[in-house]
């Protein structure tokens, strides 16, 4: 059954199936997250973690491979038998938001109340409460400046979804 239709037309549906899909192809779910578009790509499901509350938008990458390793061991002439891959978990914690097309790398562990600008590169250890953006991601400013930045601009705009 295909549920992508339903993302605009009642995306609290498509949010408990998409959430029943995860869990059933092995995602780790803490929590159910609010919402996860439709064009998010997943490398393997058993090694991604998300929290209750997250959102993942459109064109959002998670990878958990990286076989850069063979590569390299070519070009120093130790050909292997085989591709050899370096596999780490990824962990995004709850009420975590990641914008457009950004990419979460190998081992990146994302902490709580986290807000990831569009387009990031994110790898390593995100702390908590903080709002992130770049290629390679940095930290910008905690949530509390980003929040007051974005009321004092007058930015907020506020949606009750009727659907």
């Amino acid at each position: 059954m295909c549920i992508r239709p339903f993302v605009s037309v009642a995306p609290r549906w498509y949010m408990r199936r998409f959430n029943q899909l995860l869990s059933f192809v092995g995602c780790r779910l803490n929590g159910a997250p609010r919402f996860i578009a439709h064009t998010v790509r997943f490398d393997d499901f058993k090694r991604i973690t998300i929290g209750a509350d997250c959102v993942l938008t459109d064109g959002c990458v998670i990878l958990t491979h990286d076989y850069s390793y063979t590569t390299g061991l070519i070009a120093l002439g130790r050909r292997p038998d085989t591709d050899i891959s370096s596999n780490k978990c990824v962990e995004i914690g709850s009420n975590v938001f990641v914008g457009m097309q950004s990419l979460l790398l190998p081992g990146t562990v994302i902490g709580d109340n986290v807000i990831i600008g569009a387009r990031s590169l994110v790898r390593g250890r995100l702390e908590s409460n903080s709002f992130y953006a770049g290629v390679p991601v940095r930290r910008i400013c905690s949530i509390m400046e980003y929040m007051a930045r974005r009321e004092q601009d007058g930015v907020a705009e506020y949606h009750k979804d009727k659907r």
